[in-house]
């Protein structure tokens, strides 16, 4: 059974790019957990700023950072679905030794910012560009490339917390937020 765990607020924006894959993704759980559906995943693009009373006397280089992951939705016995990150990029070195560093791995992360003359022109159809690229040490690892265009295609998966941990030696952990601000929902598609 996982032990429940809150954590700081986040503020920032959330890309969701939803996919489907042939793998299994119950090989990549520990013990207690199940993905909701072994096939379904979702790249996260986050742009966040981490808010707490201790984050808050932080330099800004320790509190605003950008991460891709790789991440089902998952459930354990008594508890919902909630995000299970299988990998991470992290452009912040301090984020890869948190506490939640077993899938997490350094990586340059280029992300379009999406400012509100962006939501302005796709609210009038005007399809806006958006791309997101990780590299480490100048290869590519991910690139994504499509358009905000406002047309939602699937249901965004909930963001209420995730599982961490699990791994040998490793407690199951749920964290839960204690309150996000994203950035209001800006549909589109891309590859």
């Amino acid at each position: 059974m996982p032990s429940p765990t809150r954590i700081a607020s986040y503020h920032g924006q959330l890309l969701h790019i939803m996919f489907e894959t042939s793998t299994d993704l119950t090989r990549f759980l520990p013990a207690g957990l199940v993905p909701v559906d072994p096939h379904r995943a979702f790249v996260k693009a986050e742009r966040l700023k981490i808010r707490s009373p201790d984050a808050d006397q932080n330099p800004s280089a320790f509190t605003h950072y950008q991460q891709i992951c790789v991440t089902t939705l998952a459930a354990a016995p008594g508890y919902g679905p909630r995000h299970r990150n299988i990998l991470m990029w992290e452009d912040r070195h301090w984020a890869i030794g948190s506490t939640m560093g077993g899938a997490k791995r350094y990586g340059s992360i280029e992300m379009t910012q999406v400012y509100e003359t962006e939501r302005t022109r796709a609210d009038a159809d005007e399809p806006i560009p958006f791309s997101v690229d990780v590299q480490t040490n100048g290869f590519a690892l991910m690139h994504f490339a499509g358009v905000l265009d406002g047309k939602q295609r699937v249901q965004v998966p909930p963001y209420g917390g995730f599982y961490v941990g699990g791994e040998p030696g490793a407690d199951l952990q749920t964290l839960t937020l204690d309150f996000s601000r994203l950035s209001r929902p800006l549909h589109g598609a891309g590859e």
